[in-house]
């Protein structure tokens, strides 16, 4: 600690000095704000702050904000440190997912001290898909192509068994169009049949006509 001039409480002697503590407070506690909103955190102490380090840690990565800030107004990216007398105050516009974390203040006044604040970034954030939800692209190629084969097939063996509907039963169709007309078919007229005369000569005569038909003769 560093001496103040002066005596001290309940001291009349000027040799008598006092110790000049800084006595930081800082913002408590886990400070949430939904995404979009503007946040601010601050810090001051008793003596005046010659120097301001913010540094932010997340899970895998480590970054200081301020390095030695003194007195005035220092911007980086979307934050912002305002630095007064014993007063730091930091603000951050427009907060997203990758603002959050442990931010540690490293306050330099008469004496060093060091001081957390946490910031969550909370509320509706707008859903992303996963990996494992969207369709893949050669699963959804294949389906197509398989779909338009089974179509195109399909539609090529209806056209072939209409071919041959038209084509084998020509002749059942025919009388099915003349009835659809309103004609009946005409049956096919036949040969008539031969008629025998019978001969003077009777069987005899039949059987000398036909060689396979005569008797053996008697020796």
């Amino acid at each position: 600690p560093v001496s103040c001039p002066g005596p001290g409480p309940g001291h009349s002697s000027p040799a008598l000095t006092r110790v000049c503590w800084d006595h930081p407070t800082c913002t408590e506690g886990v400070v949430s704000v939904s995404p979009g909103k503007h946040v601010a955190m601050s810090c001051n102490i008793s003596n005046t702050l010659s120097r301001v380090t913010v540094t932010l840690f997340r899970l895998r990565e480590n970054k200081t904000i301020f390095q030695d800030a003194s007195q005035g107004r220092f911007s980086r990216g979307d934050w912002q440190l305002w630095v007064q007398g014993g007063v730091a105050q930091l603000l951050i516009e427009g907060v997203r997912d990758s603002h959050a974390g442990l931010y540690m203040w490293h306050l330099r006044g008469r004496q060093r001290n060091n001081r957390y604040i946490t910031l969550e970034v909370s509320g509706e954030v707008p859903s992303v898909p996963s990996a494992a939800s969207r369709p893949v692209p050669g699963v959804v190629a294949a389906v197509s192509i398989l779909t338009v084969t089974v179509v195109m097939l399909t539609c090529y063996m209806c056209h072939r068994f209409r071919q041959r509907q038209e084509v084998g039963c020509p002749a059942s169709q025919a009388p099915r169009a003349r009835t659809q007309q309103g004609l009946t078919p005409k049956p096919t007229p036949r040969p008539p049949a031969p008629v025998v005369k019978p001969s003077a000569r009777g069987t005899l005569g039949l059987m000398s006509a036909n060689p396979r038909l005569q008797m053996p003769q008697t020796p």
